[in-house]
């Protein structure tokens, strides 16, 4: 009788194993580098051209956390909100907000690969007022 419930159990795991799917390996933080080839604004700050990576700080992927690709300096944390696209993209992919001309790129959006929502960046009014009309805006010391 023994026997036969250890035979049962091994037979049920052996079939369990092959039915399995694969886990995916992907960083729960979305962590994804950017190269900007000219100065971009997030909310709050303006960024020179570099190497940056962006990742979720909190489960809920509405906080997202910008630093210097190697991690070292923080540039900024973000409250974001859920964009959607049509199709997934296969690669990281930056979505720019218009800007008056001589103004810096607004990085708008961002998608990770495989996924359709990504973070929408929530700019300040008077940021944005600023970034359209051509005037002045704040921006990142690098030290």
């Amino acid at each position: 009788m023994f026997g036969k419930k250890v035979f049962a159990l091994c037979a049920v795991a052996l079939f369990a194993s092959f039915i399995s799917v694969p886990a995916m390996a992907q960083p729960l933080d979305r962590r994804t580098y950017f190269t900007f080839s000219q100065p971009v604004a997030l909310p709050g700050v303006t960024l020179p051209a570099g190497h940056y990576l962006f990742r979720f700080v909190d489960d809920g992927r509405k906080v997202v956390q910008v630093l210097s690709a190697d991690g070292k300096q923080v540039y900024g944390m973000f409250l974001t909100q859920s964009t959607e696209r049509i199709e997934p993209v296969d690669t990281p992919e930056v979505r720019f907000m218009e800007t008056a001309k001589g103004m810096p790129v607004a990085v708008s959006a961002w998608w990770y690969p495989g996924e359709r929502i990504g973070p929408e960046f929530m700019f300040p009014a008077e940021q944005a007022r600023r970034l359209t009309r051509g005037e002045p805006v704040l921006s990142a010391s690098l030290r």
